[in-house]
């Protein structure tokens, strides 16, 4: 037991240095499927000595994805036309928990999670063809309940609200204080080490990103079946350019707070809410002049369950993020903001927001409708294969300003449309399959010869052990 002790701690110690040879994750959605699928895998125990116990597992994720016209071109060459990625994930965790505690489902615990992918990528766009992304520290953190206190500190996934205004693996440390159907939580956190900046006009912008995450969160869950929060988070940025511009300040200081609510609404309705308010300072350019920034995003959908066993959910969403018509590019310093107020909405989670396009809620509005149905729900066998479908649609808030794709240039406010569908097969607790096909069609926010249908179709398999 000493043993397992000194390994657990010594890697947890030693996950800051272990990440220096990470790959940055360059498609958010992808990661955030296999953080989830990771993050609810169950364990093996393979000692149990109370108080104490050992448990350990893994995952591999076999995913192969096809682009067409990823560039809305059909007259080009894809600059990507192809993805395959084989991820390896494997966990322990070291668990203290006494009989007493035990009762009151309390624990403490140590987890590591360590992983590692093999890439390889088909198209005209240069670089890497084959990567080896790994090994890497993905989760390093311990856990504390001292009820009604609960500590988590190191390695993992923090966020506020729905994660729409921040959400990310980092590095840091959060508090939680509950009472009654009051909680309040704290937390500070930073990027990783050799993350890539999410300006990519910043010079050196790949080499690391240094930013800081400090915010508060207050929920209240005294209404039956509804839980109501209001959150505030500051982001400092310390990034360094590499080598100094002296000519043009990057930094990019933001400061959110957002009110939300989400629960049930009867037997057969649910629903979910938040509006975020953001504001800081940014840089325009090419002045290097300050500016205060003024923005606003919002997420809100609703679901119906059909049937008794809910086998068959309808559901509608909407999302929003203000632009800026000065802004050609909603992340970067350069090409960005020119004077006055910057109104583009800059945020630092993830929010779905399709298959094939799938944008960056800014500068822009989103409308979904689409539906889930288990049609084999009564079948022991196929009792988890779930077929799915959306359909989605953008349109820009501010006309003359870019969105997420570099490719919609032009002045037109309708974006396009999407349609997706979806095959997951939970097969057991241990394998699972999923097919994805997305098509999205540009309208006028693209002019010709950028104005083709994308397509996107998405194979993966995860085998848990």
């Amino acid at each position: 037991m000493r043993r397992i002790l000194l390994f657990l701690f010594v890697g947890l110690a030693f996950a800051g240095r272990v990440l220096a040879a990470q790959a940055t994750v360059t498609d958010r959605r992808i990661e955030e499927k296999k953080r989830r699928s990771a993050d609810a895998a169950p364990s093996h125990t393979l000692l149990r000595s109370p108080p104490f116990w050992v448990q350990a597992g893994g995952q591999v994720n076999y995913r192969y994805i096809y682009y067409r016209n990823i560039d809305k071109d059909s007259s080009l060459k894809d600059y990507y036309s192809a993805y395959r990625s084989t991820d390896l994930r494997l966990w322990s965790r070291l668990v203290y928990q006494t009989s007493e505690m035990r009762q009151s489902k309390q624990m403490h615990f140590l987890y590591a999670r360590f992983k590692s992918a093999y890439i390889e990528q088909e198209g005209t766009a240069p670089g890497l063809k084959y990567d080896l992304a790994g090994p890497a520290v993905d989760y390093a953190y311990g856990s504390f309940d001292w009820r009604p206190w609960k500590l988590e500190a190191g390695r993992k996934y923090f966020s506020v609200g729905r994660g729409f205004a921040y959400g990310a693996v980092n590095d840091g440390a959060s508090l939680d204080y509950s009472w009654q159907q009051v909680k309040l939580g704290v937390l500070a956190a930073r990027s990783l080490p050799h993350q890539a900046n999410i300006d990519t006009s910043v010079p050196g912008y790949d080499k690391a990103s240094q930013r800081y995450f400090y915010g508060s969160v207050l929920g209240y869950s005294g209404v039956p079946d509804q839980n109501f929060y209001a959150f505030w988070l500051a982001e400092q940025d310390h990034s360094r350019e590499r080598p100094a511009d002296p000519e043009q300040d990057y930094r990019y200081q933001a400061r959110f707070s957002g009110l939300g609510a989400r629960g049930d609404l009867g037997q057969k309705w649910s629903y979910w809410s938040e509006v975020v308010r953001e504001n800081g300072r940014s840089y325009a350019y090419p002045s290097s002049e300050g500016s205060a920034v003024s923005a606003w995003g919002a997420d809100s959908g609703v679901e119906y369950a059909v049937g008794t066993l809910k086998e068959l959910k309808l559901s509608a969403e909407y999302g929003f993020g203000s632009g800026d018509g000065e802004r050609r590019s909603v992340t970067n310093t350069v090409s960005g903001n020119a004077s006055g107020n910057d109104r583009g909405f800059r945020y630092f989670g993830y929010l779905p927001t399709g298959a094939a396009l799938a944008p960056a809620l800014a500068n822009l509005h989103m409308a979904r409708a689409g539906f889930s149905f288990y049609p084999f729900i009564t079948s022991e066998r196929f009792k988890g294969l779930e077929l799915a479908a959306d359909h989605y649609r953008y349109w820009k808030a501010e006309p003359a300003g870019g969105i997420d794709d570099p490719e919609a240039l032009g002045s037109g406010r309708n974006v396009g449309y999407e349609n997706d569908l979806r095959l997951d097969w939970h097969v057991n607790a241990r394998l699972a399959w999923s097919l994805e096909w997305g098509v999205f069609t540009p309208g006028n926010s693209y002019s010709a010869p950028a104005d083709d249908r994308e397509t996107v179709f998405n194979a993966s398999m995860t085998l848990v052990f």
